[in-house]
């Protein structure tokens, strides 16, 4: 796993104790990685390089911070599956809130 990719998994679940916690952070972060680097110019081929600035923003920034709050607060009273339209809209709502 390349050195950026485990600085990111490991910010983005160390403070939770629930895999689905952390599969939710990482998810997210690699959502706003990758629009972020997208967005640059579509349909461009995207550099390694432009990925890795995009994820040395996000990890530098407050947003992997924000973004396990968000979701600690929108998912800490959910007993069952997280693949349902609401909590995927929560989700979605949360990374949109946290772009870079």
């Amino acid at each position: 796993m390349p050195p950026p990719l485990q600085v990111l998994t490991m910010g983005c679940g160390m403070c939770f104790w629930y895999t689905s916690f952390r599969s939710l952070t990482l998810c997210s972060a690699v959502a706003i990685i990758a629009a972020k680097a997208l967005w640059l110019e579509p349909g461009k081929l995207v550099t390694v390089q432009e990925i890795r600035a995009s994820a040395e923003q996000y990890i530098q920034s407050q947003i992997p911070e924000l973004v396990k709050r968000a979701v600690l607060e929108a998912f800490q009273d959910v007993d069952g599956p997280y693949d349902t339209p609401q909590h995927r809209e929560t989700l979605l709502s949360i990374i949109l809130n946290n772009q870079i």
